[in-house]
């Protein structure tokens, strides 16, 4: 095998990666732990889950549309650096949208 089939096999389990942790986040209602009292109002519950479901879903199109270009013919014909650049602005969107503070090991189904 060669290090350039290697390199985009491991940059293709690390964008599944990402896919699998998206998967793996729960809804916003699930995580509530303060008291009824300390708690956000319905409107702004719903509010803020309408946020999350929309920021997953463009993390997911992202993966996706990564994927599709990455084992295309175009991300076959490009340079180790413009597929790992890619993958990078998919990662970064992906830790911008989840925050960089989020609790993996709270957030997991």
């Amino acid at each position: 095998m060669s290090e350039r089939t290697t390199a985009l096999g491991w940059l293709d389990q690390e964008t599944r990666a990402l896919a699998i942790r998206l998967d793996r986040v729960k809804s916003f209602a699930l995580q509530e732990t303060m008291v009824p009292a300390a708690a956000p109002s319905s409107a702004a519950q719903a509010g803020i889950e309408r946020y999350l479901v929309s920021g997953r879903r463009e993390l997911r199109r992202l993966v996706a549309k990564y994927l599709h270009w990455l084992n295309g013919p175009h991300g076959q014909r490009a340079s180790l650096s413009e597929a790992q650049r890619r993958f990078a602005f998919v990662r970064m969107r992906f830790n911008t949208i989840l925050g960089s503070d989020w609790d993996w090991s709270r957030n997991w189904t």
